[in-house]
């Protein structure tokens, strides 16, 4: 997509999501069947600015402000692994399965970004600024989890018009962790305060 957030700048917004996956099925004997899945998912989101003819946002107060757009950009992953396994035997189906998915969230928001502020249009047209800010350039976070399910399931039929199903599924989601170290602070009032944690903290 192609839109105009501001004066004089177009910003170029695109959006894919490829995906792909691996089934592998296998009858080992009549009464086992084996299901293994390896999946990819993928979603790339970037947001670039074509045409700025100024680096500032800028706010004359109370009609008029300028804002460029946000320009960043956002890359995540997640790899699946699948596994589910089906025994048959007598009047029992016996299910058990697996399932770990990694997952990568890769964000970044790289203008630098300046603002001017004006009280009035009178300031505005004198020149005289109310108020400064600057924001330097992003860094890229990389925040990395991984998580894990397993199951196990009994289907008995009871009676041809009576199945009855027990089972348990226990599902771990993990802990985020920030995979670039620049960035990699902790805040944990209860341990640290209200302040960040040293560097390294857990």
């Amino acid at each position: 997509t192609n839109t105009a957030p501001a004066l004089a700048e177009n910003t170029i917004t695109t959006v894919t999501s490829p995906n792909a996956v691996v089934d592998v099925s296998y009858h080992f004997s009549p009464s086992i069947l084996n299901d293994a899945k390896v999946g990819y998912n993928n979603d790339e989101y970037q947001d670039v600015g074509a045409g700025a003819t100024t680096i500032y946002t800028l706010s004359v107060s109370p009609n008029f402000s300028y804002t460029l757009g946000d320009h960043s950009f956002r890359h995540d992953n997640s790899f699946s692994l699948l596994d589910d396994a089906s025994f048959y035997h007598g009047r029992h189906t016996l299910k058990a399965g697996i399932e770990i998915r990694h997952l990568q969230e890769n964000k970044l928001h790289p203008l630098v970004e300046q603002s001017l502020s004006y009280i009035s249009e009178a300031n505005f047209t004198s020149n005289v600024l109310d108020s400064y800010s600057y924001k330097p350039a992003g860094v890229e976070t990389s925040a990395r989890m991984t998580t894990y399910f397993g199951y196990f399931l009994d289907e008995v039929k009871l009676r041809p018009n009576l199945t009855v199903n027990a089972g348990l599924r226990y599902e771990y989601y993990g802990v985020d962790y920030e995979k670039n170290p620049s960035i990699g602070q902790v805040f944990d009032p209860f341990t640290c305060g209200l302040q960040f944690c040293a560097p390294g903290a857990p």
